[in-house]
Parts: structure tokens; C-alpha cells; sequence
């Protein structure tokens, strides 16, 4: 049968991450099955499977009532559309095929419309949308991306002058601190779960767990206590920890995909702000991704303050079709 459920998705992990490893124009880390399995399971536990496999490769949604009641197919991670649904090498057989079985379904069960997020609007993908009527939909997702060619050097030359003399300003004083780090590349399961309660113990502590934002709580703390276990397993996951003698103040994380990392999470203990831990983490992070020869520093979406670390990314856009 064409179609499977999350639990044989899950079964067929590393062949879905080979075809988001080579499907052009798409963001690979936020289509895989390290970022979509645990997000669907976070935060859309009551989705139905509508996950197509042809020898062309994986349409990979899910079925959601939206307000209202109207059935709509998305990608296995809706929350902040970075996925793209249609993995393979060439779209459009992919997408041709999954519309094809949609359409076959009984009308009672049938979405009425389905979202293609994390598409580039450049793309093969975005042509074969087109061709079938699909129509880009609201705003456009943008990424961040820091070059690492020269390694912490050769980042900090690329950023204004003002981000220079910060950063080298707070690893000075840190050096007089007596700050340090730990930095975690091989995580077996004993090492990640003493990691896991070393960030939730920063996390507590931090400005986002006091707004309600933390991820030591709600689908973020699930969506994030699946995740972590599939990229160690990998021997992606990288993490860094900010000591100040014996405490931990801030951590960073994130995954490679490829030579470009991913990064997932900084944060830090609020009582420690004076010391710039956040900017610590991120600067020792890149410092570890340099070494390891990593090329590239995602930051995810577009933000502010994320600008200042690095350039526009990949552009994806929504494609709505009705079915």
C-alpha cells in the first residue's frame, strides 16, 4: 500500500533522510525526520497520517482540522512551515502521485486543501505546484546564515565592527572570570541524559521559562526530548555549556545536517546576564563547528537580532492547492 503511518515512517527514518539529503532547494534539517516526527508527535498528536511512499520518493503530511472544521493536509511539522513535504530528487512524480491518491480517497475523508510549506519559490517544486494550480499563500520564511569559512576569525571579519568589538570584549572578561566550557560532540545515552538536566536546569533559570516560552515545559520540552536522542544517535547533535566555576549558566544546540549546523536552542541563566553568556555559547559553538570543518551556521528564521550574526538564507514560501 502507498500509504503509511508515522510509526513506519519512523521505521524508514534513515531512507527519508537520505531523500531530504538530496532533494534540491529545501530545507534538509527541518525535513527530516529528527525535526518533523517529534513535531508532529508534540504538537499534533491527533493528526491523521497522509504519508504517500512511491518508488519517486515521500510525500510526507498529516490531516488537521482547522477552525471551522475544514480538513487540511500540511507537512509533518506545521508549526513554523520550515518542512517540505515532497522528498525525493524530482518533485514533481512525488507530488503528482500523492494529489492523484488524495483524490482517490472517499470525499467524507478527504482533505479539502493542502499546504505545501517550505517551498522555494524558484524551485522545481514550486513549477510543478504551479502546473496544478497550487498558489503561494502568506508571508515568506526566511533563514539566517552564517558563513564559517576561516573559522571564529574569519566569522567575526564578516560582522560590523560594533559585533566585533563586543564579542572580543566578552571573551576577555570572560578569560579574567573564570569562565570555561564544556563542549559535547560524542553523546551516548548516559551523556545526553546528563546533559538533558544541565539545560533544563539553565532553561528554569532563564528569561524565556519566566515569560512561558522555556522549553523545559509543554510540547516545546516534548518536541525537544524526542529530537535530542534521534540526533545523538546520528552523531549530529552538538552541545556547549557555559560554566562559571562549578555552575552552568548558559548552554547552546543544535544539529549538523551535512556541513551546515542547524542551531536549535540558546539560553542562559538570567542572574548571570552581565557576562554576555548567550554571545559565549554561540561564539564557543562556532569555535567547536570551525574545528569540525562545518561550512555554514543556520540560525533558522529570520529575527533581528539574528541578522548581525549572519546573511540571508534560504527563502520559502506556503503553495496552497485545492483538492
Amino acid at each position: 500500500m502507498p500509504w503509511v503511518s508515522f510509526a513506519e515512517l519512523d521505521r524508514l527514518s534513515d531512507a527519508m533522510d537520505d531523500l531530504a539529503g538530496c532533494t534540491p532547494d529545501i530545507d534538509a534539517f527541518c525535513s527530516s525526520s529528527a525535526w518533523v516526527l517529534p513535531a508532529q508527535a508534540a504538537f499534533a498528536p491527533q493528526a491523521r497520517p497522509l504519508v504517500h511512499r512511491s518508488r519517486d520518493g515521500v510525500a510526507a503530511f498529516m490531516a488537521l482540522a482547522l477552525d471551522g472544521g475544514v480538513i487540511a493536509a500540511v507537512p509533518l511539522e506545521a508549526s513554523w512551515g520550515l518542512a517540505s513535504g515532497l522528498l525525493g530528487p524530482d518533485p514533481e512524480p512525488i507530488l503528482d502521485g500523492f494529489v492523484a491518491a488524495l483524490r482517490a480517497e472517499p470525499f467524507a475523508q478527504r482533505p479539502r486543501v493542502v499546504a505545501f510549506s517550505g517551498t522555494d519559490p524558484d524551485s522545481r517544486a514550486a513549477d510543478a505546484l504551479a502546473r496544478i494550480g497550487a498558489r503561494p499563500a502568506g508571508l515568506a520564511t526566511d533563514r539566517i546564515v552564517a558563513s564559517l569559512e576561516g573559522g571564529l576569525d574569519g566569522f567575526l571579519s564578516r560582522r560590523s565592527p560594533k559585533f566585533r568589538a563586543e564579542a572580543r570584549r566578552a571573551r576577555r572578561a570572560a578569560d579574567t572570570r573564570g569562565i570555561t566550557y564544556d563542549r559535547l560532540v560524542a553523546l551516548d545515552e548516559d551523556t545526553l541524559a546528563t546533559a538533558d538536566t544541565r539545560i533544563l536546569a539553565v532553561e528554569r533559570h532563564s528569561w524565556k521559562s519566566a515569560e512561558g516560552n522555556g522549553i523545559d515545559a509543554g510540547p516545546m520540552r516534548e518536541f525537544y526530548r524526542r529530537m535530542l536522542p534521534r540526533l545523538a544517535k546520528k552523531g549530529t547533535l552538538r552541545v556547549v555549556f557555559v560554566k562559571k566555576g562549578d555552575a552552568d549558566i548558559a548552554f547552546c544546540f543544535g544539529g549538523l545536517s551535512g556541513d551546515i549546523y542547524r542551531g536549535l536552542q540558546v539560553s542562559f541563566d538570567a542572574a548571570y546576564a552581565k557576562d554576555a553568556p548567550g554571545v559565549l555559547a554561540h561564539l564557543e559553538m562556532i569555535r567547536l563547528l570551525a574545528a569540525e570543518g562545518a561550512e555554514g551556521y543556520d540560525l533558522g528564521t529570520d529575527m533581528e537580532y539574528k541578522r548581525r550574526w549572519g546573511e540571508p538564507g534560504l527563502r520559502t514560501v506556503a503553495y496552497v492547492l485545492a483538492v
